[in-house]
Parts: structure tokens; sequence; C-alpha cells
């Protein structure tokens, strides 16, 4: 697995495929200068299971890659690309992986897995409401016409 940032680093659900389909997860974490005291400490606990490392990958100075004032969105953006500049060594070192799964905010990692032949797959997580929606979609654009993008009634949902 690979998160964007150390902030939102949350090894929960690497955690679950350790202890729950005895999985071996590599977490590789994009760590930058910012580390809170609480992210580092959850990351290197001893509580963590058999199967699961965190992997470091080195450390991202956000003073010079991201500049004042820059739109969350856009600093997360070059953070990643700094940091998944040793991103291609350290999968390499890690031996033979089955797949990556990768967070949002890293979906330059594809490119990455693509050249080195390992299965990617983008972890989201959303709430109930838009992953219902979204499993809806087919549904509606069989059903409804004309087309949303032109049509003057709002199309039936069902909840």
């Amino acid at each position: 697995m690979l998160v964007a940032e150390n902030k939102s680093a949350k090894p929960h659900v690497a955690k679950r495929l350790v202890v729950l389909h005895n999985f071996h997860v590599s977490f590789i974490v994009i760590a930058t200068n910012e580390v809170s005291a609480g992210q580092d400490n959850l990351l290197r606990s001893s509580t963590l299971p058999p199967g699961l490392d965190v992997v470091y990958l080195p450390t991202v100075d956000v003073f010079a890659v991201a500049a004042d004032g820059m739109p969350v969105a856009a600093r997360l953006s070059v953070i990643v690309e700094e940091a998944i500049k040793s991103l291609k060594s350290v999968l390499v070192e890690l031996g033979k992986i089955k797949a990556v799964a990768i967070d949002l905010f890293c979906t330059q990692v594809f490119d990455i897995c693509r050249e080195l032949s390992i299965p990617a797959y983008l972890f989201f997580t959303a709430s109930v409401a838009l992953l219902t929606f979204s499993l809806y979609l087919p549904t509606l654009d069989r059903e409804v016409k004309p087309r949303i993008s032109c049509g003057t009634h709002s199309p039936r949902v069902q909840s």
C-alpha cells in the first residue's frame, strides 16, 4: 500500500489484510519533514502485527518543493511527485510484489507499477451515499431518457 502524506498515513486496512487474511503487507509511507509525533508513534509501534512492515520513502522537504499558499491538492501532488522518485528502487528491493494499492493522491505510481509489471489498484474510500450512487450510475445511464445532462426532470434513484 502506498499513502500520500505522513499526516494521513493510517495502516488500518493494512492491519486488517494481515490479521484477517494472512497477507504480508509492506505499508509504504511518503515521509515529510512535517511528521507528527502521534503519527510516527503509530507507524513505529510494536503493536503492529507480524507481516506488516512499514517502509518509509526518503523524506521530502516540504518547504523546498511546495510554495507558501499553495492549494492543498497541488501541495500533495508536488510532494508525491518528489517522493516517488525513489519508489521504483524500493519496490524492486521489496522483491516479488503481488499487487500495490494506491492512495488517491498517488496515481502517478500506476506508471511505475506498469513498468515493473505489478498490478496496481486505487484504494478510495467514500461515503455509503457516494458508493450507492456510483454503483447505480450504469442503471441510470440505461434507464433515464433523455440523458441527465439535457433532461428537464430529476432522475428517480432507488434508496
